[in-house]
């Protein structure tokens, strides 16, 4: 996983558009693939899960204790509930 203050780098680098999409990747020691889907859009920054935001499931489908629903873990109607709720209540 590359790290987010290099997709950061890769963004400011494609938006200057002074440099390649070949060195600024050669610069950043990314793939020039890396760096193409940067400037797509079509790899952004990752979202830090102790932030409470979204985490995708893994694993293998199992109960979710909260709802009971079998699911991969964690349940993403759970995460979504939860941060409906919170906007109904002024916390998000």
């Amino acid at each position: 996983m590359i790290d987010n203050t290099v997709i950061k780098k890769i963004q400011t680098l494609v938006q200057q558009g002074q440099m390649s999409q070949r060195k600024i990747a050669k610069l950043l020691g990314v793939s020039r693939g890396t760096v193409q889907a940067v400037a797509h859009g079509k790899r952004t920054l990752h979202r830090n899960p102790s932030a409470n935001h979204w985490i995708a499931p893994s694993g293998q489908p199992q109960r979710c204790p909260k709802c009971g629903s079998c699911v991969r873990m964690p349940c993403l109607a759970c995460q979504l509930y939860d941060i409906l709720n919170k906007q109904e209540i002024g916390l998000a």
